[in-house]
């Protein structure tokens, strides 16, 4: 009832609270007076609180929550240095809010202008470069992950650029495949590569050490990339790539269910995981357009039946196309670099 009463006082509230999941650094967003009441008032959602006040004092303030992401919630912990980064860049956004405060504006207004004022700027610091991030940063950033993947294809089409999101599990050979389809297109074609990885910057170290520029995301735990962890280094990627390769986490299951806004899906299977996977995994290879067999040099040393493996994952998306690699004689190099350059050529041409 207290905090009901303190709403109604207010033209605007601001409820800022840590999170245990969700974007990092932090989240802003607008919410709205919900019926939803729990048995302890310790456990009362600002939505709730928010109903009250409207229910009981004829109010409704404008309602945003500033959510922190935090990692350790245990008693007496202090702030792990990832979350005092966080807090310090949150602190920075809302103060910039602060400052633009007037009588007559509101939070939705502010946020508003500080987007075309960033755009303003933008186009004044870069007036020959195409903004990347329009959208991206005060808008769809908040979005669920289907809104964001969907600006991101957008704005990849718009510039023409191919995106190929690489699935697989730990071990299966994606980073050494792009390190070979890197060298092979990369005399002829502007590449970037984002890496998806627990943690470390391993694999992101070694595609630029061949001359490639690459961008690491780490998720700390999360199994999967999502479209708004890409949204958020948007603005670092060039205009004019013609491919844009992420290789997503490694696991079948978890990353075939998030859409990234790639204009390609490759699933990869390698011979040493063994040949029973299409069906155990079978939404990996559904939402996929390709399926690559690689290390397929051991196919002499190892049980594996490439008829069986290649039959079943048809059986599950007839429309996949197969191909099969090595890494390491280069089989099937050629083929897949053939595939993506005609791609690429179709798709622009479709666009133009």
């Amino acid at each position: 009832m207290e905090d009901a009463i303190l709403f109604s006082e207010h033209e605007a509230v601001v409820v800022v609270d840590a999170l245990k999941t969700g974007e990092e650094p932090f989240i802003f967003k607008k919410i709205k007076p919900i019926k939803n009441f729990s048995f302890t008032t310790h456990a009362v959602s600002p939505e709730a609180v928010a109903y009250l006040c409207r229910t009981l004092y004829r109010k409704s303030p404008e309602l945003y929550i500033l959510g922190l992401r935090g990692y350790n919630f245990e008693v007496g912990e202090n702030l792990s240095p990832k979350a005092q980064q966080n807090l310090k860049e949150a602190l920075s956004f809302f103060v910039k809010i602060l400052k633009n405060v007037t009588p007559d504006r509101k939070i939705s207004a502010i946020i508003k202008y500080l987007k075309e004022k960033s755009l303003k700027k933008e186009k004044r610091e870069n007036p020959m470069e195409k903004s990347k991030k329009e959208v991206l940063v005060l808008e769809d950033i908040l979005g669920s992950n289907k809104k964001v993947a969907t600006s991101i294809r957008k704005k990849l089409e718009e510039h023409g650029i191919l995106a190929v999101n690489l699935l697989s599990s730990p071990g299966s050979g994606k980073t050494t495949l792009l390190e070979k389809i890197g060298l092979r297109l990369k005399e002829k074609y502007r590449i970037g590569v984002i890496e998806g990885d627990i943690e470390t910057e391993r694999d992101a170290e070694r595609i630029r050490k061949l001359g490639l520029p690459a961008w690491q995301i780490t998720t700390h735990g999360a199994c999967h990339l999502e479209a708004k962890m890409l949204a958020k280094i948007f603005d670092q990627i060039p205009a004019d790539l013609d491919f844009l390769f992420i290789e997503n986490v490694g696991n079948l299951v978890c990353p075939a269910s998030f859409d990234l806004g790639e204009t390609l899906r490759f699933v990869l299977l390698s011979v040493p995981e063994g040949d029973d996977k299409p069906k155990k995994y079978p939404e990996a290879f559904i939402t996929s357009q390709v399926f690559v067999l690689t290390k397929c040099d051991l196919l002499p040393y190892l049980p594996f039946n490439v008829e069986r493996v290649v039959k079943e994952a048809l059986e599950i998306n007839p429309k996949l196309k197969v191909f099969k690699s090595s890494a390491l004689n280069g089989e099937g190099i050629e083929e897949l670099c053939s595939f993506l350059e005609s791609e690429l050529e179709q798709r622009r041409a479709k666009n133009a």
